[in-house]
């Protein structure tokens, strides 16, 4: 999963609110029982 977001002015130095937004994200996703699955690929061998 990809996010990305701006803040203007609060997105830099000591303010910096990135790592707090992605934990509001997962939490919301994990209380509303949201799963996002990792890609699988299946590997078949041919001999």
């Amino acid at each position: 999963m990809f996010v990305e977001f701006w803040i203007e002015g609060i997105d830099n130095g000591k303010n910096r609110v990135g790592g707090d937004l992605y934990l509001i994200i997962l939490e919301t996703l994990q209380a509303n029982h949201i799963e996002i699955p990792s890609p699988q690929r299946d590997v078949h061998i041919k001999q």
